[in-house]
């Protein structure tokens, strides 16, 4: 995050932004990316699980550039497998996964550590940020975003994108007319302060997740149909934020979210599900519960991992 490298170079990148709530990757973050987009496809592959058939992405600019790059990443190592499967069965050739779709119910806890993090006069990004010898947060030292219905600023998201070739690269593994099938329903804001309930976030993710598997599963969605047949094993993949990645294992899977650990830059967990299960736990209005496969997994990078406190 650009946000982060910025501050911790000396810096403020969120004082002098256009759209303070809404930082880019650095340029290490879209590499990152790309090794996370390459790394999955042969890992499902190792454990023999489904190729990847769809890919949901937050509506924030930093997930939709992950997600655009994890794309990249695949096509990359599809292509390889492609040329590789010339003089063999065409069967083992993996089809692309269709473009990034984004989703409003995978953005950021909308709670009071996100607005603090961009919306009072000396935010650096920083979770939680709290002011020199601060009492009662008034107005005038808030950003004006920080004020109005927080739809406002993830609904334009077609419009909010880098300059220049790289972002032009990225912008062609969305899919623009893909129409997000999860909304925010409440209206939140800072001030006056109606923030996103922890209970309300996992219950947001939760369902989610859940109409994402079975919409895909049953085949609803244009003009992709062809492509995602019904009745088949299949994988997506949702791109979100720290704490929500935290809500989702605990509610998939119902354990504490203290089995799950800090979040780091381009973890991921993978969770399964039998179809007729999931079916049957939304019949009965119940929670269905995941098993993991794989938990917090961030070792393929081969780097230092990084992790902030990100729950709210």
């Amino acid at each position: 995050r650009l946000d982060y490298v910025t501050r911790d170079a000396g810096g403020n990148w969120v004082q002098s932004a256009d759209r303070p709530w809404d930082p880019p990757l650095s340029y290490h973050g879209l590499e990152q990316g790309e090794t996370l987009g390459r790394h999955l496809v042969k890992e499902l592959r190792r454990l023999n699980l489904p190729p990847i058939s769809a890919l949901y992405s937050s509506p924030l600019l930093r997930c939709r550039q992950t997600a655009s790059s994890a794309r990249k990443g695949m096509l990359q190592v599809l292509e390889e497998q492609k040329q590789n499967f010339t003089h063999g069965s065409s069967s083992d050739a993996q089809e692309a996964p269709v473009p990034v779709r984004v989703e409003i119910g995978l953005v950021e806890s909308i709670c009071e550590k996100w607005y603090r993090s961009w919306s009072l006069q000396g935010s650096d990004g920083t979770w939680g940020y709290r002011l020199p010898s601060e009492t009662l947060i008034q107005p005038d030292v808030l950003h004006k975003k920080s004020m109005e219905p927080v739809q406002g600023i993830l609904s334009d998201w077609r419009t909010s994108w880098m300059k220049g070739d790289a972002a032009d690269e990225l912008k062609k593994q969305i899919d623009f007319e893909y129409s997000s099938q999860s909304q925010l329903e409440e209206s939140y804001t800072f001030f006056p302060n109606n923030v996103e309930p922890t209970d309300a976030q996992r219950n947001r993710l939760r369902n989610t997740v859940t109409r994402l598997a079975l919409q895909n599963q049953r085949n609803t969605t244009t003009p992709q149909k062809e492509l995602i047949p019904s009745g088949q094993s299949q994988t997506i993949v949702c791109f979100s934020h720290g704490a929500p990645v935290n809500h989702i294992f605990e509610e998939l899977t119902g354990r504490s979210p203290k089995e799950h650990g800090a979040t780091s830059y381009c973890c991921y967990s993978m969770y399964k599900i039998d179809l007729k299960d999931l079916i049957a736990a939304e019949a009965d209005s119940k929670k269905a519960i995941w098993s993991a496969v794989q938990l917090n997994q961030a070792a393929y990078l081969h780097e230092t991992i990084v992790k902030e406190d990100h729950l709210g």
